[in-house]
């Protein structure tokens, strides 16, 4: 028997596993994660999806980002026991989160998906902007560095971080990470025109 619900929402008793592809801009939280203070993605998107699941969803990120930090991409997985079109759950969900929060695609996956574990690699950017004045339309997504930057030495002097490493001395005190090693499988500096 299939119970209709608002949304064009179906109510079944079997749980599906979806990819979720979330972009944000992380001025105003406390990094990916639920804090004990403060609002974290991961709580936004878990109270919009609970509101249209109609009970605590969990979702598991393929990585944390720190306070402040953006996304172009984040992945996660959820698992929700009603089911809704892809595209009426994006639009569902963005119509709930704040605006600088928004859910990209959502697509069903295996039962086996798992964000954090099935993560094969990860892109990061960093933006220096060098000059006297930092443009307001800038300043949230960019460092702004008043010294001359040699391009070429930075990138020379980032090529010894390519290749696999221990990078330990990064983590957090009390850090419980399986492993500190990782493979960094390249690093470019370059001039933006």
């Amino acid at each position: 028997m299939v119970v209709r619900a608002p949304l064009g929402i179906a109510a079944y008793n079997v749980m599906r596993n979806l990819k979720l592809v979330i972009a944000y801009e992380g001025t105003s939280y406390v990094g990916w994660q639920r804090q004990a203070i403060g609002s974290s993605i991961q709580g936004c998107l878990e109270a919009a999806l609970g509101e249209i699941d109609g009970s605590a969803v969990a979702a598991v990120g393929a990585g944390r980002t720190d306070a402040g930090v953006h996304a172009l991409g984040q992945v996660a997985s959820v698992r929700l026991r009603r089911h809704i079109a892809n595209e009426a759950l994006v639009r569902a969900v963005n119509s709930r989160l704040p605006a600088d929060i928004r859910l990209l695609r959502a697509e069903v996956t295996s039962e086996t998906f798992h964000a954090r574990f099935d993560a094969t690699a990860k892109v990061y950017r960093y933006r220096l902007i060098h000059g006297e004045v930092l443009s307001p339309f800038t300043r949230r997504y960019a460092w702004s560095h008043r010294a001359t930057l040699d391009v070429d030495r930075m990138n020379a002097a980032g090529q010894a971080l390519v290749g696999r490493h221990d990078f330990a001395s990064f983590q957090a005190a009390g850090g419980t990470t399986h492993t500190t090693v990782r493979r960094l499988f390249g690093l470019s500096v370059s001039r933006e025109s």
